[in-house]
């Protein structure tokens, strides 16, 4: 339930409604309480409605918007007026919102619009992706698509897109050597004779059928993944078939286990150790 937070005080309230002049949004966000709260205390007080603000004449505005270029939240400390009351303004007066590097709305710096002819050159002859054309010329991703569709430019399809950044190296592929997770092309090398299904068999049963990791029995697995549970070897070498260098795991911890592994080694370790260790008082007892 919510904290009753008492009552704003009149004082208070004309202050920040009739001499500071702020907008409901910004009373409301320093007294943290909501605008119908704010309405209803205006009305208890009997605090009259200050009157809207006349408009800044069209030659102020121009002068400001049009010919020295400052942006809307310029304008509005300098007249002492809201975002929303000077975009109604500019509305009123008919003079039109220019571009900037974001989008429209005239809240940046102005950015003159490229040229065709080196957005044809750049895009379509020198194959270049539109975040790099917006760095070399100083635009954004954003400005360069609006001028492709202001000139007809047709875009190129995702699989061009692909093509073109595999050649001029955007999306570099990772293979082989280059691969952080790299481990001289042990993947591809093939399994010993030794360990074969009857192998594994042994490992799950020795296990409870049941992930080393997570705990998930071969049931679940077979359910979720349609697969039984895998055989890892703990040092990671595929030749060292001992029972001891091998665990039960389900395939999602299979592929997980695949990071940091000097330290899934050692878990993996000591886990069997304690087994055995478990196995060998159960016989003694």
């Amino acid at each position: 339930m919510a904290r009753h937070k008492g009552r704003i005080g009149k004082e208070v309230l004309e202050d920040l409604y009739l001499k500071q002049r702020l907008l409901f949004k910004e009373i409301v966000k320093k007294t943290r309480r909501s605008k119908q709260n704010i309405c209803y205390y205006l009305r208890v007080y009997k605090i009259p409605k200050r009157g809207r603000a006349r408009r800044i004449s069209k030659t102020d505005l121009e002068e400001l918007y049009v010919k020295q270029k400052l942006s809307l939240r310029k304008i509005c400390e300098l007249c002492d007026r809201s975002l929303e009351a000077i975009r109604n303004d500019l509305k009123f007066y008919g003079i039109p919102l220019r571009r900037w590097r974001g989008g429209w709305g005239g809240q940046g710096p102005y950015t003159p619009r490229l040229p065709k002819e080196v957005l044809v050159d750049l895009y379509l002859n020198k194959k270049k992706s539109t975040p790099e054309i917006g760095e070399e010329t100083g635009r954004t991703k954003r400005v360069i698509l609006i001028n492709l569709a202001e000139y007809g430019i047709p875009r190129r399809t995702s699989s061009e897109a692909r093509k073109n950044g595999l050649i001029n190296g955007h999306i570099k592929p990772l293979h082989g050597e280059d691969h952080p997770f790299w481990h001289g092309g042990t993947s591809f090398e093939p399994y010993p004779p030794d360990f074969n299904e009857r192998l594994k068999e042994k490992v799950r049963r020795r296990d409870g059928y049941v992930c080393q990791k997570c705990g998930m029995t071969q049931e679940k697995s077979l359910e979720k993944f349609h697969k039984k549970l895998a055989t890892h070897h703990i040092d990671y070498n595929k030749n060292n078939c001992d029972l001891s260098n091998l665990v039960s795991l389900c395939s999602r911890c299979s592929s997980d286990v695949n990071f940091n592994r000097e330290y899934w080694t050692i878990y993996f370790s000591q886990k069997v150790v304690s087994m055995r260790t478990e196995a060998w008082s159960e016989k003694t007892t």
